[in-house]
């Protein structure tokens, strides 16, 4: 979720050979220790979503989001100067990398061409202006991801969906907390 660098390296060619004026951006977590990440989501957080999905809703303010929010916008900001049109532009993102480009796509101040969510989920709740301002959404997910569990996928695509947003939800049996060939095809 936070390693842009290996998510343009993994998929980021696929990407550009088969959508060549489509711009896509790989960032990093602008977070660092432990890892790189995007948004202090942790145990206790984790916990909670554990036992209630619904609960995800209660975390749209944990440090690090909106700064992280601001950072992508900013991303989309520059691809726009340098003349990509929005409806070109596509945010995606892994796991909390996800939530960080969900809630950017959600709250662009300008109509962006999609946003993807692999393996991820929505903190917080849906902006009033996104069911009238929101790209499509995309969510794919594994059923086995031991990390992100489905279930807060079905409720991100159920609480995008109950505000409007147009939103669909791949699922892939077997897969963990990565990316499949057959995922990397469908997002293609």
């Amino acid at each position: 979720g936070g390693n842009g660098a290996f998510a343009s390296y993994t998929v980021g060619a696929e990407l550009r050979q088969e959508l060549p004026f489509t711009s896509f951006v790989f960032p990093t977590g602008r977070k660092e220790l432990p890892f790189p990440r995007w948004v202090n989501f942790g145990y206790d957080e984790t916990s909670v979503a554990l036992e209630d999905p619904s609960r995800l809703c209660d975390f749209g303010g944990l440090p690090g989001m909106q700064d992280s929010v601001e950072y992508v916008h900013s991303l989309v900001q520059r691809e726009m100067s340098s003349g990509v049109l929005p409806e070109r532009i596509v945010l995606a993102g892994f796991s909390q990398g996800g939530s960080a480009a969900l809630e950017a796509g959600l709250s662009s101040p300008v109509r962006l061409g999609g946003v993807f969510g692999l393996s991820t989920f929505f903190l917080g709740t849906v902006p009033k202006q996104a069911a009238t301002s929101s790209p499509p959404v995309h969510l794919f997910h594994g059923d086995a991801d031991p990390v992100v569990p489905l279930a807060w996928a079905r409720h991100t695509e159920a609480l995008f969906k109950s505000s409007g947003v147009a939103t669909s939800l791949r699922i892939y049996p077997g897969v963990w907390h990565t990316r499949c060939d057959e995922e990397n095809r469908d997002i293609v």
